[in-house]
């Protein structure tokens, strides 16, 4: 970015070893003599540390404001979130990631694959059905597998042949389906989650009213037209919502379900003669803003080839965090097809 500009924040994620010396080279463009240069850390370490302090506190209290190193005369900062805040929360899906899958949150950063046994957790996400015979998660670093003892070897072999990325994609794929399917297992569920970008979320505009719904609000809304947002199934767990409204007329509505105690999913339908109008993602980020107030981290889950949702997310103000593919039973899988 070599052009004259106001002071600009760049960032760089790099994840040091303790002890270890590192050479870093920090290059400039100065065309006035007036040019400014910092270097700032965070430290993922105390981000990690303070995480469970931060999620059993009551409340926050939280001081900002700027000072002149970071604002004057033609010098404006921007006012996005602080990076830490985007760290926090990512972390906090890695934690619940590490109940799902009977690991250290660690692993998912470290450089080789892990392999773990799957195990029930009361904490794990309300719809998981534990313990897995086989879910890989990948949060881009690596995959963490958790499994069924008696079929570690076969999953430790085909994760470590393959890269990441082709793990969670045919022809690999079918590598390890054609290992379970003799078990009478098949590769059922492929999904990709998303976290809110706390520099990019933002209450998008719309045209039509909307208002805040609350559990009671949903009891004569388990239809047909809102099943992404609500899950007849699992009525308890859905505990938040936002409705479009044309008049006195529901057009639109996201919901979130309280899936684990710190995160909640949204789901979002807009009636088909109103789509197209951007009701969708205003629905969905200022869902994700109110959850966010109430002290949750949101989260979106789409399939990678549902393009309309995936674009959704984006346009909503979240980011690919994780990617996930669990083995069900054949019988289950079936069922599903039918």
């Amino acid at each position: 970015d070599w052009a004259n500009h106001s002071t600009t924040e760049r960032r760089y994620l790099f994840n040091a070893e303790a002890n270890r010396k590192y050479d870093v080279r920090i290059e400039y463009y100065d065309n006035s003599s007036t040019a400014r240069v910092e270097l700032r850390m965070i430290n993922h370490a105390y981000v990690a540390q303070n995480r469970e302090s931060f999620a059993n506190a009551d409340a926050v209290v939280m001081c900002v404001g700027f000072d002149s190193m970071t604002e004057k005369e033609n010098s404006d900062r921007s006012f996005e979130f602080p990076y830490a805040q985007g760290e926090m929360i990512r972390q906090i899906a890695m934690q619940q990631s590490a109940i799902d899958s009977n690991c250290a949150v660690e692993d998912f950063t470290r450089n080789e694959n892990v392999i773990t046994i799957s195990k029930e957790n009361k904490d794990a996400r309300k719809y998981l059905k534990l313990p897995h015979v086989c879910d890989l998660t990948s949060y881009g670093d690596n995959i963490v597998a958790t499994v069924s003892e008696e079929y570690k070897e076969i999953v430790e072999q085909y994760i470590n042949k393959y890269s990441v990325a082709h793990c969670f994609e045919t022809p690999n794929m079918h590598v390890l389906n054609d290992a379970f399917q003799s078990a009478g297992y098949r590769v059922c569920f492929m999904a990709e989650y998303f976290l809110p970008d706390v520099r990019h979320l933002q209450a998008l505009p719309c045209e039509y009213e909307f208002r805040v719904l609350i559990q009671e609000d949903f009891k004569e809304l388990y239809k047909p037209e809102w099943s992404n947002a609500l899950c007849e199934m699992r009525k308890e767990l859905d505990v938040l919502g936002v409705g479009a409204y044309d008049n006195e007329e529901l057009i639109g509505l996201a919901a979130c379900s309280a899936d684990c105690e710190t995160m909640w999913q949204i789901g979002v339908d807009v009636l088909p003669a109103y789509r197209r109008k951007g009701i969708a993602s205003a629905l969905t980020s200022r869902l994700a803003i109110e959850i966010l107030e109430r002290g949750k981290v949101p989260f979106y889950c789409c399939a990678w080839s549902n393009v309309k949702s995936a674009r959704n997310a984006i346009r909503s103000g979240f980011r690919p965090a994780w990617v996930q593919m669990t083995v069900k039973p054949a019988a289950f899988v079936e069922e599903m097809n039918q």
